[in-house]
């Protein structure tokens, strides 16, 4: 039986979790085809593809499509998007027997309009979509004039209905389903959680430890942890201002805490990786660029987490996801919104953590510059079953 995997990439955030998931399969069936739907996101500018062209058959690429206020372009964008789709789709049918597909569990447009047609296609036998942290809290709200408009915008072509998330404060924040699309959900967990035990007969409920494979952990002898890492944001002053001090007291907190950091490290190598939304030469707040050695944008934070995970002695970010992951490999990872941020905001994102398939020992949230290295010191071994990844591959 020729068996096709097809993974969809609207971010570069999930390509070393399809990469290490394409490897997998096909070193249990070595008759299995992977393909990558690459969707040209804009944070995809500067990215190198190179590490990751080995383990896919095949790459298609796609403009990135959202609602935009040029109705008619984007129309076109859209149907154009479809029609490409659905030949692809055609193509596969006809040369494969089984076709499973995994994406995230994403109602951004691109990824929406793909589930939606997926269903029509008869040899597509599995629908994966990931998730690892759910887009709705108890500090936003659905805007209901948002939500009506996008759905008059989406009248023309097949999509399922979406919501539209904001703050409290009216700021965009997510798309999410209005109703549970086709496919099953499957939360990327942390490989040590306890909860893992208890949920190993759920059938509506999939959880898949990560990282799923390292072949960095596993074959690379054990090196010396020499790095401290910084995931930076250019501009978080500009994200929820409602949450900060003004300006000048916002300043002087970020420089005492990359002082503090500095000096809490200053026998290590620190290492600098920008957002990709930053410009060239736009760093975050308080830090003194000088002291650090940069990564630039051709690599995911993942990537990099995977790739240097035995020389990373700790991850410091404001608020970013890489942290949860980077705490999966058992690196302590640190947040400082707590810091930075007013009772408010600190609710908030508690609220965004408090998921038991990414709670960990190695991701501390800080609230004081005296917190800065709490739990570097903590030591952990990796898991690894295979069972639960052959099930979820249908390999």
């Amino acid at each position: 039986m020729k068996k096709l995997k097809i993974f969809i990439s609207h971010h570069p955030s999930n390509l070393l979790l399809y990469r290490n998931m394409s490897y997998m399969a096909k070193r249990l069936d070595k008759d299995t085809k992977a393909v990558l739907f690459k969707i040209n996101h804009v944070y995809y500018k500067d990215f190198d593809l190179g590490p990751y062209l080995k383990h896919f058959d095949e790459i298609l690429e796609f403009d990135f499509i959202t609602y935009s206020k040029n109705i008619i372009s984007s129309w076109y964008k859209i149907f154009k998007f479809l029609s490409r789709f659905r030949k692809a789709m055609k193509s596969f049918e006809n040369s494969f027997d089984e076709i499973d597909l995994f994406l995230d569990n994403s109602a951004w447009l691109p990824l929406n309009i793909i589930l939606y047609n997926l269903s029509r296609f008869k040899k597509v036998k599995n629908i994966n979509r990931f998730s690892y942290i759910e887009p709705e809290d108890a500090e936003t709200k659905v805007s209901r004039m948002k939500t009506f408009l996008c759905s008059l915008y989406s009248l023309p072509f097949n999509c399922y209905k979406v919501k539209v998330i904001t703050s409290t404060k009216g700021t965009f924040s997510n798309f999410v389903y209005s109703e549970n699309p086709i496919g099953r959900i499957i939360k990327i967990a942390n490989p040590k959680g306890e909860f893992l035990k208890k949920i190993s007969s759920n059938k509506e409920e999939y959880f898949l430890p990560y990282p799923i494979f390292s072949k960095n952990i596993r074959l690379r002898k054990k090196a010396k942890k020499d790095m401290v890492v910084v995931f930076g944001l250019g501009d978080i002053f500009s994200c929820y201002p409602e949450y900060m001090s003004e300006q000048k007291v916002f300043l002087e907190k970020m420089e005492k805490f990359f002082k503090a950091l500095e000096k809490r490290y200053k026998r290590y190598k620190l290492y600098y990786k920008p957002h990709p939304q930053d410009e060239r030469g736009v760093f975050i707040a308080g830090i003194d660029i000088k002291k650090y050695r940069l990564f630039d944008n051709s690599a995911s934070a993942q990537y990099l987490i995977d790739k240097y995970s035995d020389r990373i002695k700790a991850v410091y970010t404001f608020l970013s996801t890489s942290a949860v992951f980077s705490s999966f490999y058992s690196i302590p990872s640190y947040t400082f919104y707590r810091y930075i941020y007013n009772s408010d905001g600190v609710k908030r994102f508690d609220n965004m953590y408090d998921h038991e398939n990414i709670k960990s020992d190695f991701l501390f949230h800080i609230f004081s510059i005296e917190e800065i290295g709490k739990i570097d010191n903590l030591k952990s071994a990796n898991n690894f079953d295979l069972k639960i990844y052959q099930k979820i591959l249908n390999v």
